[in-house]
């Protein structure tokens, strides 16, 4: 009798930790309680189970606090794999997308239109990486035909690519070095990983580093309270999130 107790006791446990989500009406996943009446999945529906085959919630939406809303937009949340609009960059201290690329703005980056693993601004406007944010050009420094990616080191290890304007690849380095980028000689690549927040959300990026065992690094110094594993998220394979590595 004991023993029964106890078996129904876990499983009625399991039905409140584990509750069978996907239609409309509501459920609640750690705690986070949904009662919307839309179908799930869709703008203003609950999310969907984690294990779910077609994602927690439609294409160009986010699941936050059990609700699925609108991502990538301007002001909107950061959609999977810290993706935004074109012209957006995911700002990593708020989660949200923001306006990237112009003087006083901050540098485009992964996910942006211009900036696909690059910290770049448009124009002649010159990205301070370690201020992250892009500069008007105020001398003949970064001036020129010749734009290249110049590989620099930053704290902890991390490294990434700056663009350079010059007259030639020495100008273009000069101007890389004149927006606080240390230049390094090793070349850089970019590798996949799949990371995975506290609330089981999934990301995957692209990363770059002189070896993928840099890159996991800088990655999960940056991102602490991440799982990473190595390659794209299951879910993101054959989809635009996962760019082959270079």
């Amino acid at each position: 009798m004991k023993l029964q107790k106890l078996i129904r006791y876990a499983f009625l446990s399991a039905l409140i930790l584990f509750p069978a989500c996907g239609g409309a009406g509501g459920c609640s996943i750690g705690g986070r309680t949904c009662t919307s009446s839309l179908p799930a999945g869709t703008s203003g529906g609950c999310c969907r189970r984690y294990d779910a085959p077609t994602g927690r919630c439609d294409a160009g939406l986010v699941c936050n606090s059990n609700t699925c809303e609108p991502c990538g937009g301007s002001g909107e949340r950061c959609c999977g794999g810290n993706s935004c609009d074109a012209s957006l960059t995911c700002e990593t201290d708020t989660g949200r997308c923001g306006d990237c690329g112009e003087p006083g703005e901050r540098c485009c980056a992964s996910g942006s239109s211009i900036g696909t693993l690059f910290h770049v601004c448009t124009g002649d406007a010159s990205c301070d990486v370690h201020a992250d944010r892009c500069e008007g050009t105020t001398t003949t420094t970064c001036t020129g035909g010749v734009r290249l990616n110049i590989p620099c080191r930053l704290a902890f290890g991390c490294t990434t690519w700056v663009v350079g304007t010059g007259h030639d690849a020495a100008g273009a380095r000069e101007c890389a070095e004149s927006v606080g980028c240390n230049v390094i000689d090793e070349p850089l690549r970019s590798f996949n990983f799949c990371g995975v927040d506290p609330m089981r959300a999934s990301h995957t990026v692209s990363w770059p580093g002189t070896s993928r065992e840099a890159a996991r690094d800088c990655l999960a110094h940056t991102n602490t309270d991440w799982t990473i594993t190595e390659g794209c998220c299951e879910e993101h394979v054959g989809t635009a999130l996962c760019i082959p590595e270079t």
